[in-house]
């Protein structure tokens, strides 16, 4: 038996090109056959009219003892449609061929219907053949058959057929069993998206006087169906009767658990709205591959709107009685409790079903971004600037949470150029601006929990303190130098520093090591001798404000920076601190974003193990890759002695020296075996080179010579002359001078000079 469908029509009366393409194909084909042509018209008002072809599908890799009743020989209707929006329609046209997965829904007394594709008819339709067409239908009959139709990396099928209303629920929806909620359409246009809002116990007589403007309150009603095996997929039902007869297969009286629950809450709520306050029945199906497989999923969840209000529903069962006495508005409404009604009206109350999708979580938000591990649980942020914004945006909707971010700058109208901030927030501390912004990512208040200080993080802080000591890894994102070498000097967690060139071209990542053996003060010294000595440096910095030290070095951002950089470089620095945070290992790179090419280059910044000596009163910091380089000119130039020039940078608040580099002897430079003459020529364009690579932080401040061998490091008289002569050209400066002296296995710094 099978089904007869359309008017019968003649080849040559085929208008619709894809089928004839089509009828071509199946002409030649070994495992089809032609037995007529149909014409369908305005198939559902959407596709328009439709021709079809009826073939005989001969399938040699069907069993003749299948899983699933599908037959070796299966009669089939193809039908393509004159607006080719829409895909090829493939029917089994068996009366009684079987309710498989992966078919469309169809109605009662009509031929099953095929659902052949995952992708959209958009993409298919790119690289669609009728002979690939072909191939996919017999493909799919054959893995019917031998139910393999469904691959196990796809999702278990639903349990109803999609209807179009789809309603935003929140997440712990669970918890909050026996409140109001309510349920409007997200915009004035959209009637096949709800949104469903918890009423707040203390706005609860507000939202309810919204009920003569058409709002409608609901009470959830929470129920979990046995197991179920994926498989057949059902109509969704419309009335509650039919909802109720489909659960009792599964075990469920619906009817006497709305019966109750319409009991209860009368009996505790004599406010109710007979009429605007309506029951929402959420069922979970467990779902199961197979009858021996595990729970693969926590259950799937529909929701289904009961149209009539309770307390309607209730009189007309007579589960409820109108006490006259009581008075209106539903206040009169009072339970019966020994209820004997066999009324069965409720059996017609319409239903609405409604797929169910869930407000996202922290879980969903790492899950989405493919976020494994986090740098930390109670990260800390300093800098809530343009580029501190945008990291801060991404960092919580890739669910990064349990913030504090500290900052003591004022949101300004320039600000608005680069900043995730708007206009509103103009005159606003930046940290409480982007608290209150963190409260809208999430749902159900601030789950992102973000606690705002606004405050100088270089201040001496009771509360700024506390935080420090809390936190598990910080974050620099401040503009000034001074917050790095801050954090180098505290006691406290891992800490990682994220800045944007002054041009907005180059963006860098320094990362201490997780013991923090390597602070960002000493990483920050060999990051300035990557600038000078990798070719990339020489525009690195390019576009610094000059020789201001604190807020016009290589971290101040209030250049002309198109926000494109400023996004760009926040992806890229963002994706970076998730990726390398982990590490154990000390981190530093440097990435260089090309105008006319649109190409980013990364570059990486060795790093060696870093020292600090006391001497004196200064702590000068200097890495062993200063004294390789010291000790490579060394032994390329014994058995003279060589020497050149120190560069660095002076620190007068920790009182610390840093060693950046040392250079190497000029050409013509006085040179023996017992003696070292350094010539002037070229030093000054040297210097002046390293200045204007390092936004004029690095700069001359000493002097470096080595000794033969058997010869110690240790000062001679010419030394501490030079020693003397080096105090001199600094203390104009207000700055002590610094010698290093290179031995056989050796070395020695030496200070002269104090203020």
């Amino acid at each position: 038996m099978v089904y007869e469908i359309g008017q019968q029509i003649e080849k040559n009366n085929l208008v619709i090109h894809r089928l004839k393409k089509l009828v071509k194909v199946v002409n030649s084909h070994s495992d089809f056959s032609l037995i007529g042509f149909r014409e369908i018209n305005h198939h559902d008002n959407r596709e328009g009219k439709g021709e079809a072809v009826i073939v005989e599908c001969l399938n040699h890799e069907v069993s003749t003892e299948p899983a699933v009743d599908i037959k070796y020989k299966e009669r089939l209707a193809i039908t393509c449609w004159d607006n080719d929006d829409f895909p090829p329609r493939v029917q089994a046209l068996r009366k009684s061929f079987p309710k498989t997965i992966h078919r469309y829904h169809t109605l009662k007394n009509h031929p099953r219907e095929l659902c052949l594709y995952e992708q959209p008819w958009s993409d298919v339709r790119i690289t669609w053949t009728p002979q690939l067409f072909l191939n996919r239908i017999l493909w799919w009959l054959k893995a019917a058959a031998e139910k393999k139709l469904h691959q196990p990396d796809q999702p278990l099928e639903q349990v109803f057929f999609h209807i179009g209303v789809s309603i935003i629920v929140p997440n712990n929806l669970n918890l909050n069993d026996g409140e109001t909620w309510f349920i409007g359409n997200c915009s004035q246009d959209q009637t096949t998206m709800l949104r469903m809002t918890r009423a707040e116990r203390s706005r609860l007589e507000d939202y309810r006087r919204g009920f003569s403007r058409g709002l409608k309150g609901y009470h959830p009603i929470f129920i979990e169906a046995k197991p179920k095996i994926h498989g057949e997929i059902n109509v969704a039902p419309g009335t509650l009767g039919e909802l109720h007869n489909h659960l009792q297969g599964l075990g469920i009286n619906l009817w006497e658990i709305v019966k109750k629950e319409v009991q209860r809450l009368f009996r505790d709520n004599g406010n109710l709205d007979p009429v605007h306050e309506l029951l929402l029945i959420f069922i979970t199906f467990p779902g199961k591959r197979d009858k021996d497989s595990d729970l693969e999923i926590a259950g799937r969840q529909y929701a289904f709107l009961v149209r009539r209000g309770m307390g309607e529903i209730g009189l007309k069962n007579d589960i409820l009685v109108n006490n006259k006495f009581s008075g209106g508005d539903g206040k009169g409404l009072e339970t019966i409790e020994l209820c004997l009604s066999q009324k069965n009206d409720w059996q017609k109350e319409q239903i609405m079903m409604a797929n169910i999708i869930p407000e996202v979580t922290l879980e969903d938000l790492r899950n989405f971004n493919r976020i494994k591990r986090l740098p930390g649980i109670n990260p800390l942020l300093i800098g809530c600037g343009s580029l501190g914004s945008h990291l801060f945006n991404q960092w919580l909707r890739m669910g990064w949470s349990n913030w504090v971010i500290v900052d003591n700058d004022d949101m300004l109208p320039h600000n608005i150029a680069r900043h995730i901030l708007k206009n509103t927030d103009v005159g606003y501390k930046k940290t409480d601006s982007i608290q209150l912004f963190s409260t809208t990512i999430l749902p159900e208040g601030n789950q992102n929990d973000v606690t705002a200080l606004s405050l100088d993080a270089t201040a001496d802080h009771e509360e700024l303190e506390a935080a420090f000591n809390k936190a598990d890894f910080i974050i620099d994102v401040s503009t000034t130098l001074a917050v790095p070498r801050m954090l180098s000097q505290k006691e406290i967690a891992r800490c990682v520093s994220l800045f944007i060139t002054p041009s907005g071209h180059d963006c860098v990542l320094l990362l201490e090591d997780s013991n923090r053996d390597l602070k960002l003060h000493q990483i920050e010294a060999q990051y300035y001798n990557w600038i000078i000595n990798h070719g990339a440096g020489e525009i690195h910095l390019t576009g610094h404000t000059g020789s201001i030290r604190y807020g016009g070095g290589c971290r101040d951002i209030s250049a002309q920076i198109p926000l494109s950089y400023l996004t760009l470089h926040a992806g890229i620095l963002c994706q970076q601190l998730i990726s390398k945070g982990n590490r154990k290992e000390a981190f530093a790179r440097a990435w260089q974003f090309n105008d006319d090419t649109g190409s980013v280059t990364s570059n990486d910044i060795e790093l060696y193990p870093s020292h600090e000596q006391k001497i004196k009163n200064w702590n000068v910091i200097w890495d062993d890759g200063v004294i390789k380089k010291a000790n490579e000119y060394r032994k390329h130039k014994l058995p003279d002695e060589t020497g050149g020039i120190i560069v660095g940078y002076i620190d007068q608040s920790s009182k610390s020296i840093f060693i950046v580099d040392i250079r190497k002897a000029p050409e013509n430079s006085a040179s023996t075996s017992g003696s070292f003459q350094r010539e002037l020529q070229g030093v000054s364009d040297d210097v002046g080179m390293i200045k204007n690579r390092t936004a004029h932080i690095v700069n001359y401040i000493g002097e470096w010579h080595s000794h033969p061998d058997t010869i110690p490091a240790e000062p001679s008289r010419e030394d501490y002359r030079q020693l003397e002569w080096v105090q001199n050209e600094m203390d104009s400066y207000g700055q002590p001078g610094i010698i290093l002296i290179i031995g056989d296995n050796n070395f020695n710094f030496f200070v002269k000079g104090d203020i």
